[in-house]
């Protein structure tokens, strides 16, 4: 085994090529929810007579690693080493990405799953909705009427509502006295199809079906944009799994935390 070096990068701009080619490397496309820490994670090159990977590294705890082929025999001996070099004490790897599982598995045995992840959709029939929610998508001059009908399930910083309304991510479902919901369909990443789904159903329009009819709403809008239609959610909210399982969505992979 040669010996790794882990080279501190300004940005993830660095590693651009090297990201297009972990994405063609998964099983499904990218999770969102990593995504958003990995835009604010420290990015390292991974050199060997050259750069042959780069890692992400996220208050100690690695959010995304690739290595090139040449070098994926060793790419525990690489997760070691950048654990020794690095000080991580945790990763995260989902089971549709082949080579940070295969290091994590082999570093460590302790994990626990952190949330689901749904990359299959089945056609599923649902009820119309009565009375039926008018969609539109929202723009900025709906910032406050978003942030009213919002939880920190969803937008958990609320300042973040600006930037999905900016770029056309939001749709919003109004009855003729108020907001019975929104949803989103975001752009998963770059060099990749998926479009992340994320619904809200406002507290006094639940129990009603309407987030499973949303989600698929959001859905046919991805796929309209010739998108891949993707979901999560946490392993504790049975809430979302259910509403996205009565969509028709299948919880086909997992996102786990290792401990280092």
């Amino acid at each position: 085994m040669s010996d790794y070096n882990f080279r501190p990068l300004a940005s993830l701009d660095d590693v651009e090529p090297l990201r297009a080619a972990r994405v063609e490397t998964l099983a499904a496309p990218p999770e969102l929810f990593i995504e958003q820490f990995v835009g604010r994670s420290a990015v390292y090159a991974i050199e060997c007579d050259g750069v042959i990977g780069y890692l992400t590294d996220l208050d100690g705890t690695l959010t995304e690693l690739f290595v090139v082929p040449e070098h994926r025999t060793h790419v525990d001996a690489v997760l070691k080493l950048a654990t020794e070099s690095l000080g991580l004490k945790y990763a995260w790897a989902s089971t549709l990405d082949p080579i940070a599982l295969a290091a994590c598995t082999c570093v460590s045995s302790e994990f626990s799953v952190v949330g689901f992840q749904f990359r299959t959709l089945h056609a599923v029939t649902l009820p119309t909705p009565d009375p039926l929610p008018v969609e539109r998508i929202a723009d900025l001059s709906d910032v406050d009427r978003v942030r009213a009908a919002n939880h920190p399930e969803v937008f958990d910083e609320p300042t973040d509502i600006p930037i999905w309304l900016e770029n056309g991510w939001v749709t919003l479902f109004e009855l003729s006295d108020d907001v019975a919901g929104f949803g989103l369909c975001t752009p998963a990443g770059p060099h990749t199809r998926g479009a992340d789904i994320g619904i809200r159903v406002c507290d006094s329009h639940q129990r009603r079906g309407l987030g499973a009819w949303i989600v698929q709403r959001m859905a046919s809008l991805a796929q309209s944009k010739g998108l891949i239609p993707t979901a999560g959610c946490g392993l504790e909210n049975t809430v979302s799994r259910r509403t996205l399982e009565r969509a028709g969505f299948v919880a086909d992979h997992r996102l786990l935390r290792f401990n280092l």
